[in-house]
């Protein structure tokens, strides 16, 4: 409801309030009034003396309501000259009072909106005071109608806000991912058009972490926000720049056909440092360019992101542009399709280990397995192999291939140190849990590399399991009986986590990063962190905050109570050679014991 409808709805109250108010107590002039600033103005008069017309307005210490609201005079006074204020206020305004009402219209919270007030120019007898009753009724119902417009006009615009916000990046006001989004798929759907073409660029800020980490969020933010205003200063207006991630910038340029000489002026935008918050902060930046013909966004964007990581590779101009001929990481979906189920086949596909620790002690108690890959030379992003073997159904023969290679290295790790209490977590899509033959493929992986129970953790990545939660539980029970320890990852990141944590038998979960953010510079962000740790408790489930980046958010987290973390502060994801499992893993006094259960 806009303010125009609102307004009606009033209107049409005080209508019908005056209308029946002239049927029932016969005045001259009955009118509903607003008091605005130093006037009284009649909204919705219904006169034959006085002359009123909706919107006439009189100085607010020249009328007979200021006394009423003040409650120095009666509100019905049947004989208005008896009353010594009501009779100067007549002379002052030179109007001819017999009779007299009024009461009060109250705001929702208590303040004075208006009255609701009737004249008449004869005099009436004490019969009049019975109508009090009636009077205060109606201007009740008043009131509650302009609260009840009043709350709906916040909610219109709370809803404005909300809508805003969910299409927009709240630090930078840029359009947001989702936004974004459908403007790429209308651009890729004119594809076929005449020139000019479109183009994607994708924008990478390569020190922002660094950034964050050496000079604090809110400096960082101030460096978002002086990069989006340099792009957007520089762009034709009919361009568009997004901001989709935290150092992720997308550009969708109206006409490609230049590509060489926008990519070079958004270069020159960004200086090899900005002054932010009295520091020179460095600025480094790769960049990624597809020009967008009809393929699907988020195939646009895997190239682009393919472009990006070319472009980070290099040592000179880094960026780079997609190329359909071309066989490189960019060089497009169908043609990374069979190298990528060759490279699952012969293990050009492998684990890398990120370490989780205790946080009492940072000792190492368990590594969780990220998969890796390298095609002819250049680094393919998990962003862009995952999706493709998802949509091409290699997603099981995956997720098989990093079972058996983290079960093979755990059994390598448990030899060296002589026991069987260290965990490997392993990444497992949920549609697996689906399919009924996993639980005895996991087996046959426990079994070939003799692993105690509770050292494999598979990682439910997803909360995407509600469609046959029946289905997912049954098979989630045949893995705990292989001794299969299961954990609910990037908890906080959709609604139906909960769900999971009812309904399967989860023994872990990892609390997403952006829980983890700013918690050491945001107290609600601490107590909020907080509760969610004490909610694992509560339900007697293993807690891992992922995303622990800075030292300042491990202290914040060991003076919250939790026990075990994982992120680049302990340690970034790397081959197992360059692991020393007995140095990273050694007992201290302080050590606590298992990061997942068991």
């Amino acid at each position: 409801m806009d303010g125009r409808s609102a307004q009606a709805s009033f209107d049409d109250a005080c209508r019908n309030v005056v209308a029946h108010l002239k049927e029932q107590v016969p005045f001259a002039c009955w009118s509903v009034s607003r008091v605005d600033a130093d006037h009284q103005v009649h909204l919705r008069p219904d006169d034959d003396t006085y002359g009123l017309q909706p919107g006439h307005a009189l100085p607010w210490n020249e009328t007979f309501c200021r006394h009423m609201v003040s409650g120095r005079t009666p509100r019905i006074a049947p004989d208005a000259m008896a009353v010594p204020q009501y009779a100067e206020t007549a002379a002052a305004a030179g109007m001819r009072i017999g009779a007299y009402a009024g009461v009060p219209i109250l705001d929702a919270d208590g303040s004075l909106f208006g009255t609701l007030c009737g004249f008449d120019p004869e005099t009436h007898d004490d019969d009049l005071l019975r109508h009090g009753p009636l009077l205060e009724l109606m201007a009740g119902l008043l009131g509650r109608i302009v609260q009840v417009e009043r709350m709906r006009d916040e909610a219109v615009d709370r809803a404005d806000e909300l809508l805003w916000a969910s299409l927009h990046d709240p630090v930078t006001g840029l359009v947001g991912r989702r936004t974004f989004l459908d403007m790429l798929t209308r651009a890729a759907q004119r594809a076929t058009d005449p020139e000019p073409r479109a183009a994607l660029v994708l924008l990478h800020l390569d020190d922002l972490a660094a950034v964050n980490e050496t000079f604090g969020h809110a400096t960082g933010d101030q460096l978002v926000v002086q990069v989006a205003g340099r792009l957007t200063a520089t762009l034709h207006p009919f361009d568009t720049v997004a901001r989709l991630g935290d150092d992720e910038f997308a550009i969708l340029l109206h006409d490609g056909s230049e590509l060489d000489t926008t990519v070079l002026r958004v270069r020159a935008a960004l200086p090899a440092s900005i002054a932010v918050a009295d520091a020179s902060v460095p600025v480094t930046a790769s960049i990624g360019v597809t020009p967008v013909d009809g393929a699907a966004p988020d195939d646009l964007l895997t190239r682009a992101r393919a472009a990006r990581q070319v472009a980070a590779d290099r040592a000179d101009d880094r960026w780079a542009v997609h190329e359909p001929a071309r066989t490189s990481v960019g060089a497009g979906v169908p043609m990374l399709r069979e190298p990528l189920r060759a490279a699952i086949r012969t293990g050009a596909l492998h684990p890398a280990y990120q370490p989780i620790v205790a946080l009492d002690d940072n000792r190492v108690v368990a590594y969780e397995a990220l998969a890796r890959w390298t095609h002819e030379g250049t680094p393919v992003p998990p962003d862009v192999f995952v999706p493709l073997a998802t949509r091409t159904g290699l997603l099981p023969d995956l997720t098989d291939h990093m079972i058996h290679r983290a079960a093979g290295q755990l059994a390598d790790w448990s030899a060296t140190l002589g026991h069987r209490r260290l965990q490997v977590g392993v990444n497992v899509p949920p549609r697996l849990l689906l399919d009924p033959d996993f639980p005895d493929r996991v087996a046959l992986g426990i079994r070939r590399h003799d692993l105690a129970p509770g050292q494999l953790v598979l990682e439910i990545t997803e909360d995407a399991l509600l469609d046959d939660l029946d289905t997912a539980s049954a098979i989630a029970r045949r893995l705990r009986a292989l001794g299969v320890m299961l954990s609910l990852d990037d908890v906080g990141s959709g609604y139906a986590s909960l769900l999971h944590l009812r309904h399967l038998p989860l023994q872990s979960a990892k609390i997403d990063r952006v829980f983890v953010d700013d918690i050491d510079t945001d107290d609600d962000a601490r107590r909020f962190l907080g509760a969610v740790l004490t909610c694992g408790r509560d339900l007697g489930i293993h807690v891992v905050v992922e995303g622990v980046e800075r030292v300042t958010q491990a202290t914040v987290l060991r003076s919250l109570g939790a026990v075990y973390a994982q992120g680049h502060c302990f340690g970034r994801p790397v081959r197992p050679g360059d692991i020393d499992v007995r140095t990273e893993t050694a007992r201290r006094p302080s050590g606590r014991g298992s990061a997942t259960g068991g």
